[in-house]
């Protein structure tokens, strides 16, 4: 089942769900070998399986405010990241707090009237605005599918709009694709090692395997977030899995230990940080972890 970051945060440590941590870039792996490189073990038998692209995040989505009122700051949340922005909260105490967020959106969305002279724009873009007590919503579609929602308390009306119409987004976008043998497996330049991985990683017996998210995100439906959409089929990253060996208690009315278990994430192949919630259960490790490709050395 998926739980929240918490236990996550805490079994993982470095690598957390709930919160932002930058884990230093690794030193750059040479070039991918040919696709026709022999096998490691058997010299003998040449290796013909063809070469494969493979992909890492390149720039990171992200959503911040270009300029706030005298006195806010950001008090949680996050303005960008491999899996996105997570709704960033400014503020400035007594009440004052501005949230963004954004969504992806199919289809316009509708401008109602609001109390303003004329019908409201921000980007050159219809936008609803709604005044509700010290509450001041705007939303608009900042591009094609994408919307954009400021949400702000405490703060009059005409400010709430100088937020939304300084208010930047841009979406993620993956780096160039690069080939990748299955005859001669390499970590793919700029990709953290699993070695930095499973230093960063708090908990018992840590494995980490570079997979295909795609490949992940099937065998663990809902657990990843690649921009609301099915991940790209070359996209990696780092699953990291760490153990509970100890005999828990099922519940306080059932006294009888339920054996070790497990605790499951994925966080980018270059920053990092998480990508989505973590899932626990049972057991030595998930179902699905032996079936998982491994594409580093």
């Amino acid at each position: 089942m998926a739980v929240a970051g918490r236990w996550w945060a805490a079994g993982i440590g470095g690598l957390g769900l709930g919160a932002v941590v930058a884990i230093a870039v690794a030193t750059p792996v040479g070039d991918v070998g040919p696709a026709t490189a022999v096998r490691a073990g058997s010299p003998e038998v040449p290796c013909t399986a063809p070469a494969e692209t493979i992909r890492l995040t390149g720039r990171p989505e992200t959503l911040r405010a270009g300029w706030l009122p005298a006195g806010f700051a950001l008090a949680n949340g996050r303005e960008e990241g491999p899996s996105g922005p997570w709704s960033p909260r400014y503020g400035a105490g007594a009440g004052q707090e501005i949230w963004l967020s954004r969504s992806f959106a199919v289809g316009r969305l509708a401008a109602e009237a609001d109390d303003g002279p004329a019908p409201t724009t921000i980007h050159g873009q219809p936008a609803t605005v709604s005044v509700t007590g010290a509450r001041t919503v705007v939303s608009w579609l900042e591009q094609p599918g994408v919307a954009v929602v400021v949400s702000a308390a405490g703060i009059d009306r005409d400010t709430t709009l100088r937020v939304a119409e300084a208010t930047s987004y841009q979406r993620a976008a993956l780096a160039a694709g690069m080939a990748w043998s299955p005859c001669r497996p390499t970590l793919p330049q700029g990709a953290l090692s699993r070695e930095h991985v499973l230093s960063r990683t708090i908990g018992t017996r840590p494995e980490a395997k570079l997979v295909r998210l795609a490949q992940f995100e099937q065998a663990h439906p809902g657990l990843l977030r690649c921009d609301d959409t099915p991940c790209d089929p070359g996209l990696v990253g780092w699953a990291v899995l760490t153990h509970d060996l100890n005999p828990r208690m099922g519940s306080p009315m059932s006294p009888t230990p339920t054996g070790p278990g497990w605790m499951l994430g994925v966080v980018d192949a270059t920053t990092g940080e998480g990508r989505g919630g973590s899932s626990s259960g049972l057991g030595l490790q998930p179902p699905a972890w032996a079936a998982l490709d491994d594409l580093a050395p």
